[in-house]
């Protein structure tokens, strides 16, 4: 299976097809080797059926002859010996046309030259034993006759195993019997017309006689047995026939024990002429069996090359038709596996899903295209939902962005208002010590204290302008750092929304991967376009992750902002109550510094408390610059966070730019 993987479904098509003619050409050879033997092996049994009615005729002839000699031996007259020349050219016929046949059509056969030459060397002493019919000594005719009968009869009996189709041999064995019955008939016709010619019938006579007989009786049974039907019912008729009655009757006559009344029997040639009457029914019988025998062997070598011609019809036509069937079928293949490839091509190179690609056919590659297209429509829309939602977090980010460049800009601002207190703070514990210092001075000094005094009001009137200022800037902060909490809320179920697209991208990138793999080697460009669609699903599941980790610090962050803002109003405002009563101070300063004199002590101890409270002040106030400075550097990172998340947004856009979604 890895060997057939390395062709294109092009290739295959071309080897299957390729293969099937070949396959088809071997079955149509073998084919028609088989009819070309069968053929040439019905020719050849033809053949064997005309070479075998050649030798039932030499022994058909030759036992004739053997009969006809019987009667002339029995009573030499002229017209005996010229019925027994005439049937001698009869039989040597016979012997010419089987000469001829064996040297034109059976020279080359081995079966025919191991058992034909037995016939032509018997044969070769015919001409020595007519010799001696002719000086009328017979006592070598019958026997020989009958040995030549014999052999023609065994050597067709072997020749006959070699024809090739069953049903021929069977009607040839039929035809044989019928030969072997007839020649008993004609031994017996010779005997007996030898018998009646000499009028005189000895016992080694009728022995023969009797002997014949049985063996004529043995083959009519066989004969009988192997026929059926009307064939069997001929047979019954030809014995039941008032030829072979009388037949019959006069061999009963002849084997009945006594003396035997020649004058009541026929004459010989009477006797020869039943008995040559009886044979030619048999003869007559064997002659349609091999006519027929005949027809059949020809119909069956016009049925074999009928058979040929159809198979080589069938096998043009069905050639054609699979020739068709395969020509169309690798044209549809090219032609809609070039479609689909190009158009899957340019969905891979330009990213433009809006071609329809699904193939106006019904086939499998028309279904394969169906399925294509809906998964890209499917993807298309997650797309489209997609980017839908990275321009909803694109603004989202955007005014988040915005509301940290406020908190980035108040938290400068409150770092700076923490820096000024901090400095006047410092200014203001100086001042106390220099009045206690000079708290000795004070009494030359009256007028400059009241300076002094208004200086101190003014200076606390800056004072608690200023903490009412931070004490403002500090609410909004705190409402603003509520506002980003609420904001970093909304952005933690945004990401919640991105990680679900993503993993339903994921799972979509994975649904198509599978397609591309079934589609095989027309599918690996959508399959890396799958791949690529999975990893930025995972890089937007990742890059989720980061930012909602990133806004849990950020939330944990504000939280601690919100804390040390809420701290930094609590001292803010007793900040102010401390500069409220220093006003007050400074007011009873004022009213009465007619009185400092008595009043000197007491103003070095205010002096020292206030210091001891500046001392607390300035501790506070750099507290408050602490957490100005901390909120600066939380707003900073919560910038640089949102430009993170724009980077990563922008690298989503980025990537579905690649894809087009609309024909606009």
């Amino acid at each position: 299976m890895g060997i057939l993987k390395k062709f294109s479904i092009m290739q295959l098509t071309m080897i299957s097809s390729f293969s099937l003619l070949a396959f088809l050409l071997f079955l149509v050879g073998k084919n028609v080797l088989n009819n070309w033997r069968q053929y040439n092996a019905a020719d050849q049994d033809i053949n064997y059926v005309v070479l075998l009615d050649a030798i039932e005729k030499v022994a058909h002839h030759h036992a004739v002859e053997r009969g006809l000699t019987a009667g002339f031996l029995g009573n030499p007259s002229s017209d005996n010996k010229r019925k027994v020349d005439e049937q001698r050219e009869i039989a040597d016929q016979t012997i010419s046309t089987l000469k001829s046949l064996h040297s034109s059509l059976f020279l080359k056969d081995k079966n025919v030259q191991k058992w034909l030459p037995y016939i032509f060397e018997v044969e070769a002493n015919k001409n020595r034993v007519r010799g001696e019919v002719d000086r009328k000594n017979g006592n070598n005719a019958f026997a020989y006759y009958s040995k030549l009968n014999q052999v023609s009869l065994n050597t067709a009996a072997k020749i006959q195993t070699y024809v090739s189709d069953r049903t021929l041999s069977s009607e040839l064995s039929i035809a044989f019997l019928i030969a072997q019955s007839k020649e008993r008939l004609g031994q017996i016709r010779g005997k007996v017309n030898g018998a009646l010619a000499k009028k005189a019938m000895s016992n080694t006579l009728k022995d023969d006689i009797k002997y014949y007989r049985q063996q004529l009786e043995m083959s009519l049974h066989q004969l009988e047995t192997a026929l059926e039907g009307t064939g069997q019912s001929n047979v019954q008729t030809i014995l039941s026939s008032s030829e072979a009655k009388a037949f019959n009757q006069i061999l009963d006559t002849l084997e009945s024990q006594g003396e035997i009344d020649f004058s009541r029997l026929p004459s010989s040639a009477e006797w020869f002429s039943a008995a040559t009457s009886l044979i030619g029914k048999f003869k007559t019988k064997l002659d349609s069996v091999w006519e027929m025998t005949i027809r059949g062997s020809k119909k069956n070598k016009s049925d074999i090359a009928f058979e040929s011609t159809l198979m080589f019809v069938l096998f043009v036509v069905v050639l054609s038709f699979i020739a068709l069937v395969n020509f169309h079928l690798i044209r549809s293949l090219r032609s809609e596996l070039s479609q689909l490839t190009s158009i899957l091509k340019r969905v891979a190179e330009e990213g433009d899903l809006t071609l329809d690609m699904r193939l106006n056919t019904s086939d499998e590659l028309g279904q394969i295209s169906e399925s294509i297209y809906n998964t890209i429509y499917a993807f298309k829309d997650l797309m489209v939902g997609l980017a839908k939602s990275v321009q909803v977090g694109t603004k989202l980010g955007e005014k988040m962005h915005i509301a940290a460049s406020n908190v980035n800009e108040d938290a400068q601002k409150t770092q700076g208002m923490a820096s000024s207190i901090a400095v006047a703070i410092e200014e203001m514990a100086a001042t106390s010590q220099e009045i206690a210092k000079l708290a000795q001075d004070t009494l030359d000094a009256s007028d400059q204290l009241n300076i002094e005094s208004q200086q101190l009001l003014a200076d606390n009137q800056k004072n608690l302008d200023t903490m009412k200022t931070l004490s403002t800037s500090m609410n909004i902060v705190d409402e603003m750092a509520a506002s980003m909490e609420k904001q970093v809320s909304e952005i933690n179920t945004i990401l919640d929304s991105i990680r679900s697209v993503a993993e339903q991208t994921n799972l979509l990138a994975l649904n198509a991967a599978i397609e591309a793999a079934r589609a095989g080697e027309h599918g690996r460009g959508f399959a890396v376009v799958a791949d690529e669609v999975r990893g930025l699903a995972n890089n937007s599941k990742q890059s989720s992750e980061q930012i909602s980790t990133l806004l849990l610090s950020l939330s944990e962050i504000s939280q601690s902002v919100v804390k040390s803002i809420r701290e930094n109003t609590l001292l803010t405002q007793n900040t102010m109550n401390e500069v409220e009563e220093t006003r007050k101070v400074s007011l009873r300063v004022n009213e009465h510094s007619s009185h400092v004199e008595k009043l000197t002590t007491s103003v070095a101890t205010a002096a020292c408390e206030q210091s001891e409270v500046a001392a607390d002040i300035s501790q506070n106030t750099a507290a408050v610059l602490e957490a100005a400075n901390h909120e600066l550097d939380t707003s900073k990172a919560l910038n640089e966070l949102f430009k993170d998340m724009k980077l990563n947004s922008d690298t989503l856009q980025r990537t579905m730019d690649i894809f087009k979604i609309d024909k606009s």
